[in-house]
Order: C-alpha cells, then structure tokens, then sequence
C-alpha cells in the first residue's frame, strides 16, 4: 500500500460519525474548483505583463493558483462519478493548494508591521481548512449509509459547509471595497495605474 493509500484511506476513517456522500462532496469540490479557477483565468488578463519589481512569477501563479484547482476539479468530478481514485486527487490538491497557500502568506506579511503574528495565525487559519477539507474527504463514502441518523448529521456538516463557505465569499466582497477605500486614503497612497 502505498503513502497516498494510506493517506486517502486512512484507519480512523473506516466507520467514523461523519461519513458524507462523496458523490456531493465531489460534486461541490469541483464546482468551487472549477469556479475559481475561470476566475483566477480571467484575472490574468489584468496580471501580465507583470511589472519587474513583482514578487509573483506567472509560473508561481500557474503552479500554484491553478494547479491546485485543476487536480481538485478532476478528483472531485471523479468522486462524483463514484471512482474512489477521486479521493486522491484531492489530496494532492490540499496538499498543492496548502504551500502554496502558505507562501503567499509569508510574501504579503511583508507589508504588516507585526508580520510574524499575521503569518501565525493565517497558517494556523490555513491548516485548520485544510485539515477539515481533508477529514472531509477521507470520511466520504460512495454509497449511502444505512444509519439515518449518521446520513443526516453529515448532511447537516456538507449545509454548514456549504453555508461558511458562502458566507466567507460574501464576507470577502463586502469588505474588499472597505479595505481598498481605506488603503487609498492613507497618506502617500497611489492608486495603481489602469
């Protein structure tokens, strides 16, 4: 059995509380996917050319924005059709998507005067997702549970999911205008040219 067996199926995860379907959970898994990652292609127009003094390289973007995405698109799509392989695209993506994630908290930690609490506590934040999405992942079964009352509550755990996620993209619109209305008017603040 190899480290990504292991790792997809691991023991805790054999009869464990919650156990969603992993039909929804990879269907929701390659929907956000998916979603994020014809964002991420129609926000390149506005990256490149890239300015010189840039800290992003477009293959940091590529390998880590979009790789990521695309091995959680295609494992969720299989998870959706039932192949149990699925499970371990994702994985790989958690994984990807965790570093890269992590590196691009430790370059815009830069521009914060107390960096290292900002850096703490966004890995922390990061591994916590992470450890959730792949708790998640493993626990999924393809076929349906035979004990109601386990269906309903890990029914109940993919709405709540479903729910944190929807409130944290409203959360992150709602502010974004805020945070660049207050950034501009800081003293010697420019706007970027258009």
């Amino acid at each position: 059995m190899s480290l990504l067996e292991r790792l997809a199926e691991p023991a805790f995860a054999k009869d464990h509380v919650i156990r969603p379907s992993a039909r929804i959970l990879g269907f929701l898994i390659a929907a956000v996917s998916a979603l994020y990652c014809l964002a991420v292609v129609a926000n390149l127009s506005y990256l490149f050319p890239l300015p010189s003094d840039d800290a992003i390289t477009p293959l940091q973007i590529v390998m880590g924005a979009l790789l990521p995405q695309l091995l959680a698109a295609i494992g969720g799509i299989w998870m959706l059709t039932g192949d149990v392989r699925g499970k371990r695209l994702v994985l790989v993506a958690i994984a990807i998507g965790f570093l890269y994630a992590n590196a691009e908290v430790m370059q815009v930690a830069g521009a914060f005067t107390d960096n290292w609490i900002v850096v703490l506590i966004a890995i922390a934040l990061n591994a916590a997702v992470a450890a959730f999405v792949y708790y998640l992942v493993v626990t999924s079964q393809v076929g349906a549970d035979p004990r109601k009352w386990r269906r309903i509550l890990s029914a109940g755990v993919l709405f709540a999911v479903c729910a944190a996620a929807i409130g944290a993209v409203w959360l992150a619109g709602a502010l974004t205008p805020y945070d660049v209305t207050y950034a501009l008017g800081q003293p010697g603040a420019q706007p970027l040219p258009s």
